[in-house]
């Protein structure tokens, strides 16, 4: 690293023969990217996590929550592992954006997403597919008796008896 010939010294460096990480940080950790690490500072403008050896990135304060946080000091300490999206990469600068609000924003934009996908599915599929998936759960055919109407009913032919009621020519006991 350097050499100082009045003085007759030399100075080196082992972490110098060892790739520099930043090199490849780009197609590591890309933008949208979800890394886990572990906080390794606390201050008032954020909070720095650590998510390989010898990288920080750093949640600023407007970034840790959907909601305001005035003292990031209130929700995180030195040791807390942290799992947050990449939304800034300068390996230029040695710098790396994470963001805990756009990883929960994501999630919430990939959840909605999934529902609506299911639900237009669902919307293709008819009432007897439906019945007939639930029998097939239940292992059984379907019973003489849906919701407490009988077979007849259901086909659109009232019962003979209504309850309490006796049929015509017969007599009240």
């Amino acid at each position: 690293l350097q050499v100082d010939p009045a003085n007759e010294r030399l100075s080196l460096g082992l972490k110098q023969t060892a790739a520099d990480p930043w090199s490849d940080m780009d197609s590591r950790h890309s933008i949208g990217s979800r890394v886990r690490g572990t906080v390794t500072n606390v201050t008032d403008f954020g909070v720095f996590v650590e998510i390989e050896d010898g990288v920080e990135g750093m949640i600023h304060v407007s970034q840790l929550s959907a909601e305001r946080v005035e003292d990031p000091r209130e929700r995180f300490s030195v040791g807390d592992n942290v799992e947050a999206e990449v939304v800034q990469v300068n390996s230029a600068e040695r710098r790396i954006g994470l963001s805990v609000r756009a990883m929960v924003q994501s999630t919430d934009r990939r959840e909605a997403k999934q529902y609506m996908e299911e639900a237009k599915d669902a919307s293709k599929t008819s009432l007897g597919a439906l019945i007939n998936k639930e029998l097939a759960k239940g292992g059984g055919e379907p019973e003489d008796e849906v919701a407490g109407e009988s077979k007849d009913e259901v086909a659109g032919e009232p019962k003979d008896e209504v309850a309490g009621e006796p049929e015509e020519g017969q007599q009240e006991e």
